[in-house]
């Protein structure tokens, strides 16, 4: 049985506009992340190869990031570059793949770059892929044994497929410390994300329902990616979207409170109206793909569920709103019009959005079910 870790990295120019959806983007000429990772990797009992997929396969890009994995000859790994990029085109493009197929294969955004994962995955006959982030480290001896434990197993009668585990923060257990509770009091992610987690992870049992998955903490089984793609049109949240599929396609997929791994990520040097912006385009394509798959927002609490409510848009102002008010204080215009603009153009531009898009799943799923059978 072949095993694959897969690890996203991604990677930016000195100057240049962003313009993915990527949270912190490493500069070429920076200090990564990815080789803190690959190195927790080294003394650890693997038995997986290792999948390196950069967010671009510029060659600047993906030389760096050889240069990085070459440091750790111990872990056996393969960093994806435009050679591996071109022959999965011209796999999919000999299957005869839809030009929107294609389109929405790409390495511009989260759920591009996982698909394009399962596609190699798919491609080299691997049975189970690992994703891990580059910002996190593996400390425990036995995460690599533990990640396929239970994995094509009955549990509580129906056959365990998917499954995530949980972070260990910066705090030094799983919860995430809650940032700004005051000026974000219509906006606590951290706080019912901690009790999402909680919820998962506090029974006695291994094996929990959970209304979270972690992308980079879970591990997915070949019948079902093969039959179970990301959603191409999220621009991000494609972890607990991919959750909500799964089990939409009749898959079990729980949380393992024994499946934990630490993660650091670097400190944000953007705007917080970004991540605001990203997260207005999430949340309302979530709520758009409860109504589509006719879920029960009470399935989905407490995260994503709090956010998916028919207060969200008056969360989203309110939010913006505080926000913006405390960049007058500050005299600091050019963001105090950002945040406006959160309330206005972006809530309308990501309702017509998840209109257009959210249907648009089914149709790419149908497609890659056809796809991998004859890959």
């Amino acid at each position: 049985m072949k095993n694959l870790v897969f690890i996203p990295t991604y990677w930016t120019f000195e100057g240049q506009k962003e313009q993915s959806v990527f949270d912190h983007p490493t500069i070429t000429t920076k200090q990564d992340t990815l080789g803190r990772t690959l190195r927790s990797f080294q003394e650890k009992k693997i038995g997986y190869d290792v999948l390196i997929i950069p967010s671009q396969t510029h060659k600047n890009v993906t030389a760096k990031v050889k240069r990085i994995a070459a440091k750790y000859p111990r872990v056996e790994s393969h960093v994806f570059d435009e050679e591996d990029y071109q022959k999965i085109m011209r796999k999919l493009r000999n299957l005869n793949a839809s030009k929107e197929f294609i389109l929405q294969t790409n390495l511009t955004d989260y759920p591009g770059i996982r698909n394009m994962a399962l596609l190699y995955a798919l491609i080299n006959n691997y049975e189970n892929i690992l994703m891990i982030d580059d910002d996190e480290i593996v400390e425990d001896d036995n995460y690599f044994l533990k990640a396929t434990e239970g994995i094509g197993k009955m549990i509580r009668g129906e056959k365990l497929l998917g499954k995530t585990g949980y972070y260990i923060q910066p705090t030094g257990t799983y919860k995430m410390e809650q940032k700004n509770p005051e000026i974000r009091k219509f906006w606590l992610k951290e706080t019912y994300l901690n009790e999402a987690v909680k919820k998962a992870i506090y029974h006695k049992s291994r094996y929990n329902k959970t209304t979270i998955a972690l992308g980079g903490n879970m591990i997915l089984n070949k019948e079902l990616f093969s039959n179970v793609p990301f959603d191409p049109y999220i621009t991000r949240g494609e972890d607990i979207d991919y959750l909500m599929n799964a089990k939409h396609f009749g898959y079990q997929f729980l949380m393992d409170n024994q499946l934990k791994i630490t993660h650091k990520p670097p400190k944000r040097i953007t705007p917080y109206w970004t991540k605001l912006r990203r997260d207005i385009y999430r949340f309302i394509y979530l709520r758009e793909k409860l109504n589509v798959l006719n879920l029960n927002i009470e399935h989905t609490a407490p995260y994503p569920g709090h956010f998916l409510g028919k207060n969200l848009k008056y969360k989203i102002i309110k939010t913006n709103e505080r926000y913006a008010e405390y960049c007058i204080n500050k005299k600091d215009i050019r963001n105090c019009k950002e945040y406006l603009t959160n309330n206005t153009k972006i809530i309308t531009d990501a309702q017509k959005h998840a209109t257009k898009n959210t249907k648009k799943y089914f149709t790419f799923q149908k497609e890659w079910v056809k796809i991998a059978k004859k890959l």
